[in-house]
């Protein structure tokens, strides 16, 4: 009695009252403030506050703001009856402009802006949680309204719908919108979005709202038919396109606008309207609606008058939106005037070897790959032993291009480069085709036209300093290579480019390091050496008149100079001593010198670490048989890893990139030859893509119906293109087993039909019995003794006899110990613990510790002259663990596991693990999301009730719904195996970041090798 109750949209709230009198008056004065809402507009109010409001002269306003469902208005005060100053009417083509990040932003001030149709609001907000919660409010009521068309977009559909050409001639004579004009346009022809654009290319470019920019554009389109150059101004508007995506449907729109029912179909002006929709054609990939009315518009003015020269460009046009790709830069000058000619466009590629350059034909969407491997086809090299690759160059600076990458924009590129003179002193930008990857160069023929890149490559790669060998020996290879390219030495004859031959960075570092080792030894204790008779010969000569720091820097390039003079004659030396050696020999020889280094197969990539257990600066080498790690200059790898051992590798973050190893764990590095363009075609789906299956021969060696190759998008009734859950281009069915349970510590995964990708593999909780009681699940695997040996002994290797545990564990020493306190100490085993210290294994007398790419020692027990057990010791290097030791989670007594190498009980183990409630009613596990997967036949969330259904979890995919099972055929683009334990699955790689010269390396590396496990991705966590 006496009570009320209200209900809002997240809660329902009950009151009581005293008395009835009390609860009739508490529901008038609620129901009297409604109504004074509903009259004042504010019944659907979704936020409201004080806000800060910037105007005029960056003058600031604290206004009362109210966000409704149609708008957003600010009053000067909160008060009834408080004058509204100003309204934003909220439709789908405003837009709100989040605040900076925190980081980014001065405390205290935080600036979101709201962008209508005629006017914008720059806000101010105290704390960045207060104007994300504006700024997100405000874009779920934009999200809510319905899409605006414009006349043209409706006119559109229609066209599209007609029956026949003469309904679509009636359309078009009926309105003129659709037909050419002489007047201005006054508004765009379709609906673009308030505001100016808030993309990084736009960033400080001066274009003004996208309307504003439209009707400019079709000024410039006007204008264009008239002047004699109109390059500059297709320039502008490719250049306008390529920086405010919204506009280019726009401008496709207008160009279809101005070339129907031109007044003369061969006229200089229309010809010049067509040449505009040649180069957007070629650069610009217009949206599904669009390009639809663009291919209809370009086949009716084909067929209508054949002969002419607009059917010409409307024939040439339908070809280029076949293959155009999306463009990171707009055409160059040289690309435009190719496509105004319908012609391809001319590149010329340079090689090794003085001006030795070849001229190739390439149209607009041509790729560094499908160049590579035309080359390659030209020169009959087949990349089995080595992969090709084209790169930019200019002198001494390289970057290699990506296959997908398309070679116009790297033309565009080096046009700018030389417009901002960014080139080196005397050097242009080239395109330059050799060896991006060794594969297995002892193959190949020395006499052969690959055997002669490849040598090349080799000489450039010590010329870089990229070969660690002693200054005599690399003087005696600087010999051969001029014995190669010159002949025999002649009296007087002289290195003049030492670059080309010796790693002149190496003179350097030999300074650095004798000027160091002078400091710490006095100037006085080096007067013997070579610097000292430098400095004592030069000293005089430099020193006069200048000062300290001027003598000191003559001084240094007198050494240089010195050093360099020095190292000359040497190399001439050994010239004289090639007397009679042919060019083959010569060749031979610097090859032999090479193979001595075990790192002469790799390729070498400079990376960083801030780890304590690797230099900071290091190479990273990857040949076929595996992974190097050096130290750079140095010949002797830290460590060495096979691809058998790599778990995963890829970049998770710019510029840096991370291999996790088997036993070794994660290895970061800092490098910059990670980071390239994204771009479509690379088989990474990345923003602004719904698919990307490759290059088109990548496509159509799969055969893939789904997605275009050309434009990274579906296909119109495709849902998807790859996955575990796709299937004929559409999703699995729900229900439908994506990834099988693998052992008794794993769960079945469900494809949930809505989405292409398997739900995330996950295992059961730590502690949960299996095998019949052998182990227990951790990390899900089952952990046992008789595993771990298997592990990690070649042959049949199992647990050894309790004995071994007692006594070889409770020595303290390194051949059984339960903890190591340093180096070379250690803590025995207490009888408790005997289990959870070194793995004691057994088996027949040849097993032997597996070669996991570490160093390792094994040790024996005897009893009567027999092997009863074994242990072993495997050093991962640096400040890692060493591997032999029992493993967490294994079973060491009922109810009991090791944990840190002691016995402990479960529940100590488990501490802090989520739990079930109920024990999921004993029909399921508890997964390590804490959530039961119940057995078939029984329904999540808590396995309580019986269902005719496969079980499962809300995690699964099924979100707990009765569904029908099947099984899903494996998909071997996304399904490979990654660990040594066949439970493992790994998903697809990271779409969000682009591939990489390292990553391509490994990839390409990777796809040759008998190894299933490898796996070919980026963004691993």
């Amino acid at each position: 009695p006496n009570s009320f109750t209200i209900i809002t949209a997240n809660r329902l709230l009950s009151f009581c009252a005293d008395t009835e009198d009390e609860a009739d008056g508490w529901v008038d004065a609620i129901k009297k403030t409604k109504e004074r809402e509903a009259e004042e507009g504010l019944a659907d109010v979704v936020e409201q506050g004080w806000l800060i409001k910037e105007g005029p002269n960056d003058s600031r306003r604290k206004r009362w703001f109210v966000l409704t469902g149609n708008s957003l208005d600010y009053f000067k005060s909160y008060a009834k009856g408080s004058p509204r100053f100003g309204s934003i009417i909220l439709n789908s083509l405003c837009s709100v402009i989040p605040p900076s990040s925190q980081d980014d932003t001065k405390e205290g001030d935080y600036i979101f802006t709201v962008n209508g149709r005629k006017r914008s609001y720059v806000i101010h907000a105290k704390s960045y949680d207060e104007a994300t919660k504006w700024t997100s409010a405000i874009q779920d009521v934009i999200d809510t309204k319905l899409t605006i068309d414009t006349p043209f977009a409706k006119l559109m559909v229609e066209v599209k719908n007609a029956h026949d050409n003469e309904e679509v001639d009636k359309l078009y004579q009926r309105n003129p919108i659709l037909r050419y004009t002489k007047l201005a346009l006054r508004a765009p022809l379709l609906a673009l979005p308030y505001g100016h654009s808030q993309s990084v290319r736009a960033k400080d470019k001066g274009y003004g709202t996208f309307h504003e920019e439209a009707i400019r554009i079709f000024s410039s389109l006007q204008e264009q038919e008239s002047v004699a150059d109109p390059i500059p101004v297709i320039q502008g508007i490719l250049q306008t396109c390529h920086d405010l995506k919204p506009l280019r449907d726009e401008v496709f729109c207008q160009l279809l606008k101005q070339t129907t029912s031109a007044p003369d179909f061969d006229s200089i002006g229309n010809l010049k309207n067509w040449q505009v929709i040649v180069c957007m054609c070629c650069t610009f990939i217009p949206s599904r609606k669009i390009l639809r009315y663009l291919r209809s518009h370009l086949r009716r003015s084909r067929d209508h008058s054949p002969d002419t020269e607009m059917a010409k460009f409307a024939t040439f046009c339908l070809e280029c939106i076949k293959r155009t790709r999306p463009r990171e830069f707009p055409p160059s000058r040289a690309e435009i005037i190719a496509c105004l000619g319908r012609r391809d466009l001319a590149a010329i590629v340079y090689t090794f070897g003085e001006g030795a350059h070849c001229k190739i034909e390439i149209n607009s969407a041509t790729t560094a790959g499908a160049v590579v491997r035309q080359l390659c086809k030209g020169l009959n090299i087949t990349q089995e032993d080595n992969l090709f690759g084209l790169f930019e160059k200019c002198g001494t600076v390289e970057k290699h291009i990506e296959g997908r990458t398309v070679v116009a924009d790297v033309l565009a590129k080096f046009e700018r480069y030389k417009a901002l003179r960014l080139n080196e002193k005397g050097q242009r930008w080239q395109l330059y085709f050799k060896i991006f990857c060794f594969l297995n160069p002892s193959e190949v023929a020395t006499d052969s036209v690959e055997g002669l890149f490849l040598f090349e490559q080799f000489c450039e790669n010590v010329a870089q300093g990229r070969f660690p060998a002693a200054e005599n020996i690399l003087c005696r290879l600087a010999s051969l290579r001029l014995q190669y390219t010159k002949g025999d030495y002649e009296p007087g004859a002289w290195v003049d480019n030492m670059s080309s031959v010796f790693p002149v960075q190496k003179i350097k570092r030999l300074r650095d390091r004798s000027s160091s080792k002078a400091n710490s030894l006095g100037r006085e204790k080096i007067s013997g050496t070579l610097i000292g008779s430098i400095r004592k010969v030069v000293s005089p000569l430099v020193s006069r008149g200048l000062s300290e720091e001027a003598e000191e820097k003559a001084i240094e390039e007198a050494e240089q100079k010195a050093e360099s003079s020095y190292i000359k004659s040497s190399i001439c030396d050994y010239w004289k001593g090639h007397q009679g050696l042919t060019c083959q020999e010569a060749q031979e020889q610097y090859i032999e010198i090479l193979q001595k280094w075990p790192g002469y197969c790799s390729t070498l990539f400079d990376v960083k670490s801030t780890k304590a257990n690797f230099p900071p600066e290091l190479w990273l080498g990857v040949s076929l048989e595996g992974i190097a790690v050096y130290k750079r200059y140095e010949s002797r790898a830290i460590m060495t890893c096979e691809y058998e051992y790599i778990l995963s590798f890829g970049a998770p973050q710019s510029n840096t990139y991370k291999i996790i190893a088997e036993g070794r764990g994660e290895m970061v590095f800092e490098t910059s030859q990670l980071t390239t363009d994204p771009a479509c075609g690379n088989g990474f789906i990345e923003v602004g893509e719904e698919c990307d299956c490759g290059a088109q021969e990548d496509c159509e060696h799969v055969n893939d119906t789904c997605c275009n190759y050309t434009s990274c998008m579906l296909y119109e009734e495709a849902q998807c293109a790859d996955g575990v859950c796709c299937g004929n281009c559409q999703f699995i069915s729900r229900g439908t087993v994506c990834r099988q349970s693998v052992n008794s510590c794993d769960v079945p995964e469900y494809c949930n039909g809505t989405n292409e990708v398997c739900p995330a593999d996950l295992v059961t909780v730590n502690g949960i019995s299996c095998d019949n009681n052998q182990g227990y699940c951790h990390g899900g695997e089952c952990r046992t003794h008789d595993d771990q040996c298997d592990q990690l002994w070649t042959g049949s290797a199992f647990k050894a006899v309790d004995i071994c545990y007692q006594y070889g564990n409770m020595r303290g020493d390194e051949h059984g110990y339960c903890k190591k306190l340093s180096q070379s100490t250690y803590m025995a085993c207490t009888a408790e613990n005997v289990q959870c210290g070194k793995l004691m294994c057994i088996g027949n007398s040849t097993i032997t510790p597996k070669n996991l790419g570490f160093g390792w020692r094994s040790s024996a027990l005897l009893s009567n002259g027999l092997i009863i057990c074994r242990s072993t010791r495997i050093f991962q290097g640096g400040d890692l663990p060493e591997l032999g030791t029992v493993l967490n989670g294994t079973k060491c007594g009922d109810e009991m596991v090791c944990y840190n190498n002691e016995c402990v009980s479960l529940s100590v183990a488990s501490a802090g693990q989520p739990t079930c409630a109920n024990n999921c009613n004993g029909n399921g596990v508890c997964n390590e999301n804490g959530n039961c997967h119940c057995n078939p036949g029984w329904k999540c969330p808590d396995c309580s009730q019986p269902y005719n259904g496969p079980g499962g979890s809300i995690d699964s995919g099924l979100n707990c719904e009765a569904v029908t099972t099947t099984t899903a055929a494996p998909t071997p683009a996304t399904t490979i195996l990654a660990t040594t334990t066949p439970a493992t699955t790994i998903q697809a790689p990271n779409p969000a970041r682009p591939p990489n010269a390292l990553t391509m390396a490994l990839v390409q590396i990777s796809r040759l090798l008998p190894y299933p496990r490898i796996f070919l991705g980026l963004g691993v966590a």
